[in-house]
């Protein structure tokens, strides 16, 4: 009788545990799903902010690493804690490029979508996966380790395609308008278009 109210008690904790990471997991998702931002009529998700966020700090590291000691960047401190100029952190100010970057890729992307401009950005993200996939055997890693490595950990293989085909996208768009504008007339065109898109905060 002992051991079987014992059983009974532990499946009720083995239960319960269950019921709880369940509600904590479910929880995390559609806070991570639900609309997070809203760029004109473009609803995006805290998943894809984060692969915009992400993007532009990882570049932004790429670029001036280099340069940090010259920046007084300190090496044993967090980047995104540490003041940028003006007691603007380096947290504000890539948040605040990547509202410019999200603005920039949809304003590009609705316009050539506007324009009839044609590119297979499908096919684009297939070459470019194909090259990230064999390099990554080589290095004896998956893909989705690498994307979620640079992009965030929630990132998934069909939300990186939706997010980075779009992307290639809007950049064959603004070559197409740089081949018939040039580089100075293209700036001020997407700079005029990006003047028509607000963010929106939920």
């Amino acid at each position: 009788m002992k051991n079987r109210r014992s059983s009974i008690a532990a499946a009720i904790i083995i239960v319960i545990i269950v019921i709880t990471v369940f509600t904590i997991l479910y929880s995390e998702y559609k806070k991570l799903t639900k609309p997070f931002l809203k760029c004109n009529d473009h609803i995006l998700t805290a998943i894809e902010y984060e692969y915009f966020y992400n993007s532009y700090r990882n570049h932004y590291i790429n670029t001036y690493s280099a340069f940090f000691d010259y920046m007084g960047v300190d090496s044993e401190i967090e980047l995104d804690d540490q003041e940028y100029e003006d007691g603007m952190t380096f947290a504000e100010m890539f948040a605040k490029a990547t509202d410019e970057q999200i603005k920039e890729t949809y304003a590009l992307y609705d316009d050539g979508i506007k324009q009839g401009f044609i590119y297979d950005s499908q096919n684009a993200f297939d070459e470019y996966l194909k090259a990230v996939t064999e390099s990554c055997n080589q290095q004896g890693t998956s893909t989705l380790a690498y994307f979620r490595a640079f992009y965030g950990d929630r990132i998934t293989e069909k939300n990186i395609r939706e997010y980075m085909s779009r992307g290639f996208y809007a950049a064959a768009y603004y070559d197409e308008i740089t081949g018939s504008m040039g580089a100075d007339g293209a700036y001020i065109y997407l700079d005029e278009l990006k003047k028509q898109y607000e963010i929106t905060y939920y």
